[in-house]
Formats: C-alpha cells, structure tokens, sequence
C-alpha cells in the first residue's frame, strides 16, 4: 500500500512539473516596455514578436481609452493605432501636447538596434491616425534604457526632453548631463524646468548646425554660466550658431562674453549687445580677416569702451584697411594707436577715417541681423 502511494505521489509531482514548464514555456517572454505619453499614460509589456502581451493604465484617462478595447495579441503598431484613435475620439489630445513613445528593453541582451527600428514604426502608426484626423500634433518616438527611465519616470517633461534630444541621436551620456544641469548647479532647478524646451532647442539647433554633441554640451554649459536666468539662452546660442556657420570660431564669442564681464561690462549690457557683437565678428571673418584676428578686435574695442558701442566703428576701420592692402598686424596697430591717443573714443572714427555713415551702416547690419533672428524664433 505505501509503495503504491509512493508512486502516486511520484506521478503527481512529475505531472506537476511538466504542467509548470509547459506553462513556463507557452506563457510570452517581455522583450520590452513600452511608454505612451499624450495626456492618457499607457505602458505596454511586448513580447519578442512585438505583439502586445498585456497594457497597464497609468492614468485616469488612460482607463477610459482602454474600457472597451482588447489589445492582447495584437501587433503594438496595430495596438497604438486603436489607442491614440480612441484618444482622438474622447477629445483627450490638446493642442500643443505631444505624443511621446519610449520603448526599453525588459532583459539584459535585447537588439538596441530592433528596438530603434520598433519605435520608428510605433512612430509612424500614431502619427498616420493624428493625419487621419487632420491633427498636426508632435509625436517623438525614442528608446532609452531601463535605468534612465526609472530615473525620470515620474517627470513627464524630463522624458519629454529626453525624446527630443534622442531623436537628435543624442547619445545617452550626454542626455544625462543635460538633464541633471540644475543638480549640477548651474542653474536654479524650478528656472531649469521652466526652460527646459528653450535648453534642448538650443542644444538640438546647436547640433542641427553640425556641432558635434561634445562641444554643443560644453558651450550649453558655459553659456548657462553667462545667464543663468536663461532669458537669453536662445540668444546666445543662435549667435554661437551664426559664428559657426561663417566659418569663425563659437569659443571666440564665449571667450570675449565672459571676459567682457571680467573687465566691467554688466551682464545686462553683454547680452543686450550680443547680437551685435557676433554680427561685427562675422562682417570681419567674412571680410577676409582670421577668427583670431576678428576675437583680437573686439577684445580691444571691449576694453576701450565697456558700453560696446563703439564695436561697429572698430570693426568698419578695420575691414577697410584690410580691404585696402594693410596687413591684419597693421591694422590692430592702428586701432590700439587710436584708441590709446583718445581713451573717450570721442574721435576714434575720425582718426580710423571711418565716417559716421560707415559705422551706422555696420550697426545697421547688425541689427538687421537681429530682427532676422527674432523673427525666426
């Protein structure tokens, strides 16, 4: 009788092991998560065919979308298209609000590169059913990796920043310098949050212009360091922009701001005048005369006259001596003569044999330059 129930038990157990693998091996491994940010918060468990395994509501609304649909075994473009659709039709997409997708990798191994071509596709399905229904609404698609989003998972704007910076092939590292910019100390942290769009537009345009993340990174800081209070970071950054662009050097307009603020000149005056400054760096580079020669310049003009407002003069002399035959050398000699035989710059034009009229004509190209910058903001 006990070996006949030994053996019972036997079979039961073994039975119950092969139930427990079978069920272990037909239940759907997650290769990822995925994150849908509109208003609605959803996140999605994929399985490795990216076939929606279950979805999980993080929202009030989201629960509304999900009340009556069924998106367990479809494919997660499929899935998204029936969710931002029902979104769309409960009035839950506002205007200016974007859709933001992030995808992460649930295990150790997962194809980063999958995933990419994943979001791109999840990217494509919500904005053909924004299309569809005549909304011009934003949508960013990225993947980010689990530790990064369990750092910001709760800071919707955060993740937001972290999108667009990623789409902009951002590396990882770097997103993270950017974000943490206010623990860092560089800037107040409700001020950071409150800029954050202005602080990734400048560090995205930066890079749009061909500055590689490395340097864009380094002159984000710097310039957070010069305006702290970010009301000219936008500013600042379309003129380091333009310096690029003309084939001058953008550490030679940071050089000459933060030493402009070292020798006197009030951060209020440095910025007011930035676009002015740049605008007269430019005229010289692209006049013929070196970066290092333009930065040398205006150093002296700076020193001479801590309002700036004798910048166009200096900068008129000198691309009309350059331009007719004198040496870079020659023409620095002249300005610094000038300026040390009339330290109130009253005469400096006269004694540059620049007119007024070639001076204003300086500043009104800088300023023309100016408006084309705040008009395309």
């Amino acid at each position: 009788m006990k070996r006949n129930l030994v053996l019972v038990v036997a079979v039961v157990a073994l039975v119950a092991v092969v139930v427990f693998a079978a069920m272990s091996f037909l239940r759907p491994e997650t290769k990822a998560y995925a994150t849908l940010q509109v208003n609605p918060q959803f996140e999605f468990a994929v399985d490795r065919d990216n076939q929606v395994i279950n979805v999980v509501a993080l929202s009030e609304d989201a629960k509304q979308v999900m009340s009556d649909l069924r998106l367990a075994g479809r494919d997660l473009t499929e899935a998204l298209k029936l969710v931002t659709e029902k979104t769309i039709a409960l009035g839950l997409v506002a205007p200016n609000m974007e859709f933001v997708f992030l995808l992460r990798p649930a295990t150790v191994g997962v194809d980063v590169q999958m995933l990419k071509e994943l979001a791109t596709r999840a990217k494509e399905s919500i904005s053909a059913s924004l299309l569809a229904a005549n909304l011009n609404t934003e949508v960013k698609a990225a993947v980010i990796s689990k530790e990064m989003f369990e750092l910001w998972k709760g800071n919707r704007y955060l993740l937001e920043a972290y999108a667009d910076l990623a789409e902009m092939n951002v590396s990882e590292a770097v997103i993270r310098e950017i974000l943490t910019l206010a623990e860092q100390g560089l800037v107040d942290k409700t001020k950071f949050e409150e800029e954050l769009h202005t602080v990734v537009a400048a560090m995205t345009d930066m890079i749009e212009a061909g500055l590689n993340e490395e340097h864009a990174l380094a002159f984000l800081r710097r310039a957070l360091a010069l305006d702290s209070e970010l009301d000219e970071l936008s500013t600042i950054a379309a003129a380091l922009i333009d310096v690029h662009e003309a084939g001058g050097n953008p550490e030679h307009l940071l050089k000459f701001m933060e030493e402009a603020l070292r020798n006197g000149v009030t951060q209020e005056t440095m910025l007011a005048e930035l676009t002015t400054v740049a605008a007269a760096y430019i005229d010289m580079v692209e006049a013929g005369l070196t970066p290092d020669v333009a930065k040398s310049l205006l150093a002296e003009a700076m020193k001479a006259d801590p309002a700036l407002l004798e910048v166009t003069t200096v900068v008129a002399a000198a691309i009309d001596m350059v331009e007719a035959g004198q040496t870079e050398a020659e023409a620095i000699a002249k300005i610094q003569a000038a300026i040390k035989a009339d330290p109130s710059l009253d005469t400096l034009g006269e004694r540059l044999g620049v007119s007024d009229k070639d001076a204003d004509k300086a500043k009104d190209q800088a300023d023309s330059a100016e408006d084309t910058e705040g008009g395309g903001e």
